[in-house]
């Protein structure tokens, strides 16, 4: 018996209904609940390795028990489903497991900056009571919009994470907003530009920082 199915078979068995382990995987779904811990200390409680950052919970759909595992235990051994549908195979399963990952991370960050907002619009209605705040989370905001968001939520000791939030690039004006930002403010508001514009954007601030340094 290999290490990976000793520590499984310890791990699952007295939470399952089968005798087996093979049988016993059989009984374990995946539930939708994620968790991204934002390091790498996290252990999988399926087969215990160590180092990872995503987990994903299953449920024994006999028992009700539940386990945090990580994704290659979910693609190898444990069933996944897609509109009850099974999903055969581990790389047909790792991509829909990305697909998730995805649309977890993209729930988490709209939560996140609902939180900050909210808490934006208690403590400074005069600036943020307008709903257009969480409305327009979806769209993006302006440059300048976000780093009165940034420098407020420093005000109240709040934490900003650029990533939460969105530039609407599609408006050239805001592209112009940011190409005004000092190099210390884009570096801030990077993470809340699309991944499609982030490296011209860099190369004109490495451009224009050239310029500074021979003025």
């Amino acid at each position: 018996m290999t290490n990976w199915a000793e520590k499984a078979t310890a791990n699952i068995l007295h939470l399952s209904r089968a005798n087996n382990l093979a049988e016993a995987l059989r009984e374990w779904v995946t539930t939708g609940g994620y968790e991204d811990s934002h390091n790498i200390e996290e252990v999988c409680e399926l087969c215990e390795h160590e180092g990872l950052r995503y987990q994903y919970e299953i449920e024994n759909l006999t028992t009700r028990k539940t386990l945090w595992v990580g994704s290659t235990c979910i693609t190898k051994f444990i069933p996944l489903f897609e509109n009850g549908r099974e999903i055969i195979g581990e790389e047909a399963k790792a991509s829909l497991l990305r697909r998730r990952q995805t649309e977890y991370e993209n729930q988490s960050r709209e939560e996140r900056a609902y939180e900050l907002l909210n808490t934006l619009a208690q403590t400074l209605p005069e600036k943020y009571a307008q709903s257009a705040w969480r409305t327009n989370w979806a769209l993006g905001y302006s440059a300048k919009q976000l780093l009165m968001i940034a420098a407020n939520s420093r005000q109240l000791g709040c934490t900003f994470n650029s990533a939460d939030f969105r530039i609407n690039t599609r408006r050239e004006k805001n592209v112009g907003q940011v190409k005004d930002l000092e190099f210390w403010q884009y570096r801030r508001l990077r993470a809340a530009l699309p991944k499609s514009r982030q490296s011209s954007l860099d190369a004109y601030f490495r451009r224009k920082n050239a310029v500074g340094n021979r003025l």
